[in-house]
């Protein structure tokens, strides 16, 4: 029995945004699969993410996180200097996705940016199922008494 069932017992979706051209992504992927899980990956080079799909990704953490330092763009408009706001930084990335330090993971509510597998095997430990169709569903509010 697989790692994931055999901890948990039950499948997770995974989404993974990633360059296929990177070298390592045909290996993240096949990590993914021998886990049986739910996999969706995100092409960030042929599929370009618009700015709410960006925003949606980068969430509340700090957009610093999520840009790779060695990209033309990052050096290009200094973003290191802080001088760029969030929107201005999201509009960078939605130009080239590939100012986005890939991978990044996503589980349920968690993510993680870059390939690291106990952190991976972690978030999957954690996350309960379904957790996102149970945050995009209506909430239902009783009146009050």
């Amino acid at each position: 029995m697989d790692f994931y069932r055999a901890t948990r017992g039950l499948i997770k979706k995974v989404d993974v945004y990633l360059d296929p051209d990177d070298s390592n992504s045909r290996s993240h992927i096949q990590f993914f699969e021998s886990l049986d899980v739910v996999l969706k990956t995100h092409d960030v080079k042929n599929r370009p993410l618009g700015s709410e799909s960006i925003k949606r990704l980068v969430c509340h953490y700090n957009i610093a996180h999520f840009l790779n330092p060695n990209h033309k763009l990052y050096k290009k408009h200094k973003l290191d200097s802080g001088e760029l706001t969030r929107d201005e930084i999201i509009g960078l990335i939605e130009q080239d996705n590939l100012l986005l330090k890939l991978p990044i993971i996503v589980i349920g509510r968690l993510s993680t940016i870059g390939f690291n597998e106990k952190r991976i095997r972690e978030m999957l430990l954690d996350t309960p199922r379904d957790i996102r169709a149970e945050e995009e569903a209506p909430k239902v509010v009783s009146p009050e008494a």
